[in-house]
């Protein structure tokens, strides 16, 4: 079993920019072990991107499923809720494999 993420981000040119993207999971019933992840960057993109980290985040069940019927938005904006997303479930670095 697979899951693809695929995130389409218009970036501003001269601006450093954190993206935030909030996915729904599938029901899991029984215990799972991942043996892989990797990123499927578009070619001409790599420059752009450092890193991604991928958070679990619990709380406001309606809240969750609201940010997830969007595409993302850009993180740590002033005026802005923010989710209740503190555990780190995975990290993907430049250079990483």
């Amino acid at each position: 079993m697979g899951l693809w993420i695929t995130l389409q981000v218009r970036l501003t040119k001269g601006q450093d920019t954190f993206w935030c993207h909030v996915l729904k999971m599938p029901n899991i019933d029984h215990k799972h072990h991942v043996v892989k992840y990797e990123p499927v960057i578009q070619p001409g993109s790599q420059d752009y991107l450092h890193h991604m980290t991928l958070f679990e985040c619990r709380g406001d069940q309606a809240q969750l499923e609201s940010a997830a019927k969007t595409s993302g938005r850009v993180c740590y904006q002033p005026n802005q809720p923010s989710l209740p997303c503190n555990t780190i479930a995975a990290i993907w670095g430049l250079g990483s494999e």
